[in-house]
């Protein structure tokens, strides 16, 4: 339940603080007085996004706290799952900076609004005048019906297997929509993957053929080099003979370096001439091979034009990455046929669980009508018939094959038709409050507020609409906003906002006692000019 909403720097409030009761609090004021800026600054402080909703003082921060008191530990799984600090007082807290910029928190630790809004939803509830879109919500209207069928904790297994098999289904929509872009591709890259592995590419290979092939291309060149470099080195009276020759020479003197010097230069030589004589063995003019050369060279260069590479290494990575391309279709295949059997026993076990559920809410949907239709005439509405019509979907849907109809007849059940298009807005709103009464405790809310839903009623029909709030009021905490005596009369608390003039205007809160119960309820019955029956009046819708 609420236990305490404090407001600072926010539209007419300064600064505000109100404590919550359990059961029935009412809230009551002169019109423009500030009633419902309460509501916008609870909901800003549980995670409505602050459009529309400005500070007081521009140069000043807004902060809006709503705590509240947790029914048990059920929540602390939520609390686990984004990080925050449980304690059975949660703290919501909301702050404006008058740059524009928002932050949240709960239990002081910084989160995101949509955090916030998800953990509000399990805890309030409001329900403004016009804001009847619930009744036209299959959860809500279903859920109704499953309480009644007592097939809540069915619907809650279902719905668990049913979001796993709607998730299963768009994983294979995904698989299968991958496979078909593989297949589409499947036969190129099967002919890109077989050419490229039957040119047999080896690591280097390119510098290797280019290496030889610069060879050949100069092989006469070279030989006659060569064999000119071997007259020049080897032949009788050549250089190798000359050194020698000096060598030997300087043999017989005491020149010892000089001699060393000599002997390495000779030893040099001769290397360097076997050498130039293996290397002219080597080449030939060989054009076939020559030839070979070439077409393996271009072969290797048009595949890397073709794939974009820049070096053989980029041809094999690419022949690796056609490869498993090519293992990952055959995956898939099989993937796809192992997801896509899941899914079908999955979907047989939801049929059997669908048709279980809408037999139990078949049998049961006369019984919630009667509900609904027993307070119409209490609450004004005795020429009014609503029909619940149980139909049956072809496909499964997140309430098995159940979708139900809400009809309402204001002709004691002459002509039915959509409760959107029969049904005024009070009379929406006075539905609405017979189904949340139905309801109960049932969806878990803590604390519902209804802010000025008791419109176009009065007199003994507003006596009894505000009956059915304060027999809610034992399974949860309602905080109700009324311009209407019979249904003020009925809270446990009564607070009452003014308007005061300190220099600016100013909404302020004031919870009444029992006297001044008596005086606010007598001026909702005669106005300012209080009379003797007004007060009398005022005493005896509180004592009844």
């Amino acid at each position: 339940m609420l236990k305490r909403l404090k407001v600072n720097n926010f539209a007419l409030i300064q600064d505000l603080e109100v404590v919550f009761h359990p059961g029935m609090n009412v809230i009551t004021g002169e019109t423009g007085a500030g009633k419902s800026i309460l509501i916008d600054a609870l909901s800003l402080a549980m995670g409505k996004r602050a459009n529309n909703l400005g500070t007081r003082n521009q140069d000043k921060k807004c902060v809006v706290e709503a705590v509240f008191q947790l029914p048990n530990n059920e929540h602390q799984e939520f609390f686990a799952l984004n990080d925050l600090d449980f304690d059975l007082e949660c703290i919501f807290r909301r702050e404006l900076t008058p740059s524009g910029k928002s932050r949240s928190f709960i239990n002081d630790t910084p989160t995101s609004l949509k955090t916030v809004a998800q953990l509000a939803s399990h805890l309030l509830e409001i329900h403004a005048q016009y804001d009847n879109m619930q009744l036209m919500q299959s959860s809500f209207t279903m859920g109704l019906l499953d309480l009644y069928s007592e097939s809540t904790e069915m619907q809650k297994e279902y719905m668990q297997y049913f979001n796993q098999w709607k998730r299963g289904k768009n994983q294979l929509a995904q698989l299968q929509e991958q496979q078909s872009t593989l297949l589409q591709e499947r036969e190129f890259n099967q002919y890109l993957y077989e050419e490229l592995s039957q040119a047999d590419l080896q690591e280097n290979e390119d510098m290797e053929v280019e290496g030889e092939l610069d060879i050949l291309s100069h092989a006469e060149e070279l030989i006659l080099h060569l064999a000119e470099a071997s007259n020049t080195l080897g032949v009788e009276g050549g250089i190798l003979d000359q050194i020698r020759r000096i060598q030997h020479s300087f043999s017989k003197l005491p020149l010892t370096d000089l001699n060393q010097k000599l002997q390495s230069i000779l030893l040099e030589l001769e290397d360097l001439s076997q050498e130039i004589e293996s290397q002219r063995d080597k080449v030939n003019v060989n054009p076939e091979r020559l030839q070979e050369l070439n077409d393996r060279l271009a072969s290797i260069n048009a595949l890397k034009n073709k794939h974009r590479a820049t070096d053989i290494e980029g041809l094999l990575s690419k022949q690796k990455d056609l490869e498993q391309r090519l293992l990952t279709g055959n995956e898939l295949d099989s993937e796809i046929a192992e997801l896509s059997s899941s899914l079908e026993a999955l979907f047989e076990q939801l049929e059997l669980q669908a048709n279980k559920l809408h037999a139990k809410r078949r049998d049961h949907v006369e019984q919630l009508s009667h509900a609904l239709n027993h307070p119409l005439k209490e609450v004004g509405m005795s020429h009014s018939v609503i029909k619940l019509i149980l139909g049956e979907d072809k496909e499964l849907n997140a309430f098995g094959r159940s979708i139900l109809d809400i009809q309402l007849s204001s002709d004691k059940g002459q002509n039915f038709g959509s409760l959107k298009q029969m049904a005024s807005g009070g009379e929406l709103s006075r539905i609405n409050l017979i189904a949340k009464s139905i309801a109960g405790s049932s969806t878990g809310i803590s604390c519902s507020v209804l802010d000025e839903i008791d419109s176009g009623v009065s007199g003994e029909v507003a006596r009894k609409v505000g009956g059915i709030m304060r027999g809610m009021s034992d399974n949860q905490q309602l905080i109700v906003i009324t311009h209407l005596a019979q249904i003020a009369s009925l809270g446990h608390k009564h607070f009452y906002v003014l308007k005061q003039d300190e220099g600016k205007i100013q909404t302020k809160i004031q919870e009444l006692d029992q006297d001044g119960r008596v005086h606010e309820i007598a001026k909702m019955i005669s106005g300012e000019q209080l009379t003797e029956s007004a007060i009398e009046q005022s005493k005896s819708l509180l004592n009844n």
